[in-house]
Order: C-alpha cells, then sequence, then structure tokens
C-alpha cells in the first residue's frame, strides 16, 4: 500500500501502542457481525523498515481478531499520523467510544497477510 501522504513515523508508533493491551475493539471492527464480545488482547505492535525494499512493515502479534480489526487499526493510525492537527490521544477516544461508526479510514486489503500462527499444547 503506497501511502502519500507524509507520515510521521514516531506518531504513527504512539497511535498503534494505544491499542496495546486488552480493549474492546468494537470501534475498529465490522458493525453486522461482531457478536457480543469484542474485548481482544493485543500483545505487541512493532513497525519495522526495510532500507532495501525502501518500505514500513507493521506487525501486530495477539491471540485473535476481530474482523477488519488490524486493517482498521492501522487505516486510523496512518491517517492520524499523517495530519499534524490531530493529537495521538484522538485513537484512544475513538477506541473508548466503542462505535465502529468513526469516519477514520480503513487500510486497503492489500499488502495485509497472515505471518504465522502458533498453537500452545495444553496438556490437561
Amino acid at each position: 500500500w503506497y501511502v502519500r501522504k507524509k507520515i510521521d513515523v514516531e506518531k504513527l508508533k504512539e497511535c498503534l501502542n494505544v491499542f496495546i493491551g486488552t480493549h474492546d475493539f468494537r470501534s475498529f471492527c465490522t458493525g453486522d457481525d461482531m457478536g457480543d464480545n469484542t474485548v481482544r488482547t493485543i500483545d505487541s505492535i512493532e513497525v519495522y523498515y526495510s532500507v532495501e525494499e525502501d518500505t514500513y512493515s507493521i506487525e501486530v502479534k495477539g491471540k485473535s481478531f476481530l474482523r477488519y480489526m488490524i486493517r482498521r487499526m492501522v487505516g486510523a493510525s496512518l491517517y492520524v499520523a499523517s495530519h499534524a492537527y490531530l493529537p495521538v490521544d484522538y485513537i484512544r477516544t475513538v477506541l473508548l467510544a466503542c462505535n465502529p461508526e468513526h469516519q477514520l479510514p480503513t487500510a486497503p486489503a492489500h499488502g495485509l497477510f497472515l505471518n504465522s500462527i502458533r498453537y500452545n499444547e495444553v496438556i490437561s
């Protein structure tokens, strides 16, 4: 995904850090098919830069995600990070509102991929 606006990478990292931890992600998933439980835990979010490709990658780790959750988080964070007049706290305000009807953009699906799935063995 080529973002045409200048991105403040440090602000982007701050925006993404708002999502780390256990939160109700109702604001960052689709409205119709999310069910009753929209609480999820994000273990970590990292932003990597590749000198060879001159690209950034965002890696999100957690046990489970809601439909469109990652795309909406990334799109919203990039939008705030590319608009100097929007504070990082705007992301927190939208998250706490628990309303998916906000106007922040959703990142497109291309460029998004599932890197790995790890299963924990349960011994009873």
